[in-house]
């Protein structure tokens, strides 16, 4: 499913504070342009993370939030990075040990939370063995509508 997704342009309080990145890379003293920017991609990555959390049926176990949060923080990465693949996500960022979900090992993590996400919004390139994701791209005609019959 190839989809693109449009970056929210509405502000939150949290643009304006230091945020982590996906990675643990931090920055000390963000622009308010910058800090805008990622809050509206952060607020996209979430908004899109839930859209395909419903359409695969993520059940609220106790584990739903921490699957959005691990989905988010890797949709975000790929954005920053352009593209993200699953041993950039497990081994190069170790993102399921700083966004762990519990009872889910490394493979199962990218395949249950991270890729089912990757998918809806990106293309997988060979080339770089990732998929390929834009969060600004597009028009907004064409977001992800998991209620859209296929």
């Amino acid at each position: 499913m190839d989809v693109s997704v449009v970056a929210d342009s509405g502000a939150s309080e949290a643009a304006h504070a230091p945020r982590e990145r996906p990675g643990g890379k931090a920055d000390a003293n963000p622009s308010a342009e910058d800090a805008e920017s990622e809050a509206g991609v952060h607020d996209e990555a979430r908004r899109v993370v839930e859209a395909v959390a419903a359409d695969e049926g993520w059940t609220d176990d106790g584990r739903r939030e921490a699957r959005v949060e691990a989905a988010v923080a890797a949709l975000e990465a790929a954005h920053s990075r352009g593209s993200l693949g699953k041993s950039e996500a497990l081994d190069e960022l170790g993102l399921p040990e700083e966004y762990p979900v519990r009872g889910q090992d490394g493979e199962t993590w990218w395949r249950k939370n991270v890729r089912p996400v990757l998918q809806a919004v990106g293309d997988y390139d060979s080339g770089v063995h990732g998929y390929r994701v834009d969060l600004d791209a597009g028009d907004g005609s064409d977001v992800y509508d998991p209620t859209a019959e296929f």
